[in-house]
Protein backbone atom coordinates (compact mmCIF):
# COMPACT_ATOMS: atom_id res chain seq x y z
CA UNK A 1 0.00 0.00 0.00
CA UNK A 2 1.02 3.62 -0.67
CA UNK A 3 0.98 6.60 1.17
CA UNK A 4 -0.63 9.05 -0.93
CA UNK A 5 0.06 12.25 1.75
CA UNK A 6 1.98 14.83 0.48
CA UNK A 7 5.46 14.76 1.63
CA UNK A 8 5.15 18.73 2.89
CA UNK A 9 4.09 19.38 6.25
CA UNK A 10 0.50 21.10 6.37
CA UNK A 11 0.41 24.59 5.65
CA UNK A 12 -0.43 26.81 8.65
CA UNK A 13 -2.10 30.22 8.65
CA UNK A 14 -0.78 33.33 9.22
CA UNK A 15 -2.19 33.81 13.24
CA UNK A 16 -0.90 30.59 14.44
CA UNK A 17 2.38 31.56 12.95
CA UNK A 18 2.66 34.87 14.20
CA UNK A 19 0.68 33.95 17.57
CA UNK A 20 -1.88 36.16 16.57
CA UNK A 21 -5.71 35.85 17.29
CA UNK A 22 -6.66 37.78 13.78
CA UNK A 23 -4.56 37.66 10.95
CA UNK A 24 -2.90 40.93 10.09
CA UNK A 25 -5.33 42.57 7.14
CA UNK A 26 -2.96 43.49 4.00
CA UNK A 27 -4.62 46.98 3.44
CA UNK A 28 -5.05 48.67 -0.54
CA UNK A 29 -5.41 52.00 -1.24
CA UNK A 30 -9.32 51.24 -2.39
CA UNK A 31 -9.93 49.32 0.60
CA UNK A 32 -9.21 52.47 2.51
CA UNK A 33 -12.14 54.65 1.07
CA UNK A 34 -15.08 55.27 3.22
CA UNK A 35 -17.82 53.20 2.01
CA UNK A 36 -20.48 55.08 0.53
CA UNK A 37 -23.54 53.58 0.87
CA UNK A 38 -24.76 49.77 0.69
CA UNK A 39 -25.28 48.74 -3.02
CA UNK A 40 -26.38 46.12 -5.13
CA UNK A 41 -23.90 45.27 -7.95
CA UNK A 42 -26.88 46.26 -10.75
CA UNK A 43 -26.83 49.95 -8.89
CA UNK A 44 -26.08 52.62 -10.76
CA UNK A 45 -25.87 50.10 -13.74
CA UNK A 46 -28.12 51.72 -15.77
CA UNK A 47 -29.90 55.65 -15.97
CA UNK A 48 -28.29 58.60 -16.25
CA UNK A 49 -25.20 60.23 -14.37
CA UNK A 50 -25.66 62.68 -12.11
CA UNK A 51 -23.41 65.56 -13.29
CA UNK A 52 -24.31 65.23 -16.74
CA UNK A 53 -28.46 64.86 -16.17
CA UNK A 54 -29.40 67.39 -19.78
CA UNK A 55 -27.84 67.60 -22.66
CA UNK A 56 -27.97 71.50 -24.53
CA UNK A 57 -31.48 71.69 -25.80
CA UNK A 58 -32.75 68.61 -24.46
CA UNK A 59 -36.11 68.65 -22.20
CA UNK A 60 -35.98 67.72 -18.66
CA UNK A 61 -38.45 65.28 -17.42
CA UNK A 62 -39.74 65.52 -14.07
CA UNK A 63 -41.85 63.19 -11.68
CA UNK A 64 -43.84 64.69 -9.15
CA UNK A 65 -45.10 62.40 -6.03
CA UNK A 66 -47.16 64.84 -3.73
CA UNK A 67 -50.36 63.43 -2.51
CA UNK A 68 -51.34 66.35 -0.94
CA UNK A 69 -53.28 69.08 -3.70
CA UNK A 70 -51.89 71.53 -2.02
CA UNK A 71 -48.15 70.97 -2.75
CA UNK A 72 -48.55 69.63 -5.71
CA UNK A 73 -50.05 72.91 -6.90
CA UNK A 74 -46.99 74.55 -5.35
CA UNK A 75 -44.78 72.10 -7.08
CA UNK A 76 -46.37 72.81 -10.32
CA UNK A 77 -46.63 76.45 -10.24
CA UNK A 78 -42.80 76.12 -9.25
CA UNK A 79 -41.97 74.03 -12.52
CA UNK A 80 -43.96 76.31 -14.70
CA UNK A 81 -42.53 79.60 -14.71
CA UNK A 82 -39.03 78.18 -16.04
CA UNK A 83 -37.35 79.33 -18.39
CA UNK A 84 -36.54 76.24 -19.37
CA UNK A 85 -38.23 73.00 -21.13
CA UNK A 86 -39.55 71.12 -18.17
CA UNK A 87 -42.00 68.23 -18.74
CA UNK A 88 -44.25 67.45 -15.71
CA UNK A 89 -45.16 63.57 -15.06
CA UNK A 90 -47.12 63.02 -12.14
CA UNK A 91 -47.72 59.76 -10.09
CA UNK A 92 -50.27 59.31 -7.89
CA UNK A 93 -49.42 55.92 -6.20
CA UNK A 94 -45.48 55.00 -5.40
CA UNK A 95 -46.18 51.79 -7.88
CA UNK A 96 -46.47 54.01 -10.43
CA UNK A 97 -43.13 56.34 -9.75
CA UNK A 98 -41.61 53.54 -9.47
CA UNK A 99 -42.88 52.08 -12.80
CA UNK A 100 -41.80 55.40 -14.63
CA UNK A 101 -38.40 55.90 -13.39
CA UNK A 102 -36.65 51.75 -13.70
CA UNK A 103 -39.34 50.15 -15.67
CA UNK A 104 -40.87 52.11 -18.75
CA UNK A 105 -38.76 52.28 -21.97
CA UNK A 106 -36.33 55.45 -22.01
CA UNK A 107 -37.20 58.74 -21.88
CA UNK A 108 -37.57 58.39 -18.31
CA UNK A 109 -37.79 61.33 -15.82
CA UNK A 110 -34.11 61.76 -14.18
CA UNK A 111 -35.61 64.27 -11.42
CA UNK A 112 -37.85 63.24 -9.00
CA UNK A 113 -40.03 65.63 -6.46
CA UNK A 114 -41.12 63.70 -3.66
CA UNK A 115 -43.72 65.34 -0.60
CA UNK A 116 -41.63 63.03 2.34
CA UNK A 117 -44.95 64.23 4.84
CA UNK A 118 -47.70 62.66 2.98
CA UNK A 119 -45.64 59.60 2.30
CA UNK A 120 -46.65 56.15 4.30
CA UNK A 121 -43.47 54.30 5.85
CA UNK A 122 -44.67 51.67 3.42
CA UNK A 123 -44.49 53.82 0.31
CA UNK A 124 -40.95 54.84 1.45
CA UNK A 125 -39.91 51.56 1.57
CA UNK A 126 -41.14 51.00 -1.92
CA UNK A 127 -39.84 53.53 -3.01
CA UNK A 128 -36.14 52.74 -2.19
CA UNK A 129 -36.72 50.06 -5.32
CA UNK A 130 -35.69 53.12 -7.42
CA UNK A 131 -32.29 53.13 -6.43
CA UNK A 132 -32.06 49.60 -6.05
CA UNK A 133 -32.72 49.11 -9.68
CA UNK A 134 -30.89 51.31 -10.36
CA UNK A 135 -32.34 54.93 -11.61
CA UNK A 136 -29.65 57.11 -10.98
CA UNK A 137 -31.61 60.20 -11.03
CA UNK A 138 -31.85 63.86 -9.00
CA UNK A 139 -33.98 63.35 -5.74
CA UNK A 140 -35.27 66.24 -4.31
CA UNK A 141 -37.30 65.97 -1.01
CA UNK A 142 -40.30 68.47 0.39
CA UNK A 143 -41.07 68.33 4.19
CA UNK A 144 -39.56 66.13 7.25
CA UNK A 145 -36.79 63.96 5.83
CA UNK A 146 -34.44 62.41 8.18
CA UNK A 147 -30.74 62.06 7.67
CA UNK A 148 -31.21 58.76 7.31
CA UNK A 149 -33.47 58.50 4.80
CA UNK A 150 -32.24 61.10 3.14
CA UNK A 151 -28.98 58.86 3.18
CA UNK A 152 -30.49 55.19 1.96
CA UNK A 153 -32.58 57.20 -0.58
CA UNK A 154 -30.15 59.31 -1.75
CA UNK A 155 -32.15 62.73 -1.72
CA UNK A 156 -30.00 65.86 -2.96
CA UNK A 157 -32.12 68.36 -1.59
CA UNK A 158 -34.98 69.01 0.82
CA UNK A 159 -37.46 71.89 1.51
CA UNK A 160 -39.15 72.55 4.61
CA UNK A 161 -41.83 74.51 5.39
CA UNK A 162 -42.48 77.41 4.66
CA UNK A 163 -42.15 76.80 0.97
CA UNK A 164 -40.09 79.76 -0.83
CA UNK A 165 -41.01 80.86 -4.46
CA UNK A 166 -38.47 80.01 -6.80
CA UNK A 167 -36.50 77.61 -4.53
CA UNK A 168 -37.08 74.95 -5.91
CA UNK A 169 -36.31 76.49 -9.25
CA UNK A 170 -33.59 78.11 -7.82
CA UNK A 171 -32.28 74.21 -7.23
CA UNK A 172 -33.42 72.66 -10.79
CA UNK A 173 -31.46 75.23 -12.66
CA UNK A 174 -28.80 74.83 -9.67
CA UNK A 175 -28.08 71.26 -11.00
CA UNK A 176 -27.12 72.75 -14.43
CA UNK A 177 -30.39 72.06 -15.73
CA UNK A 178 -30.54 75.91 -17.03
CA UNK A 179 -26.51 76.91 -17.57
CA UNK A 180 -26.09 79.28 -19.81
CA UNK A 181 -23.02 80.44 -21.19
CA UNK A 182 -23.30 84.27 -21.27
CA UNK A 183 -20.06 85.77 -23.59
CA UNK A 184 -18.30 88.45 -20.88
CA UNK A 185 -16.76 91.28 -22.64
CA UNK A 186 -13.01 92.05 -22.57
CA UNK A 187 -12.18 95.27 -20.88
CA UNK A 188 -8.88 96.49 -22.71
CA UNK A 189 -6.07 96.66 -20.66
CA UNK A 190 -5.15 100.36 -20.18
CA UNK A 191 -1.43 101.21 -21.36
CA UNK A 192 0.17 103.17 -18.54
CA UNK A 193 2.35 105.00 -21.23
CA UNK A 194 -0.24 107.33 -22.67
Amino acid sequence: MTDRRSPQPPRRSVSLVHGLAVPPRRSSPESEAPPTRPTHPRVQARGTRRDDIVMPGEQIRTMIFAPEPTRAAWIESELSRAPISITIQTGRKVRTVVSALVRDPEPRPKVLIVDFDAVSPGELLELHTIREEGWAGRLIGLGTVTPELSESLGVDHVFTPPLIRDSLLDCIAGTRHAAVTVAMPLIPLRDGSK
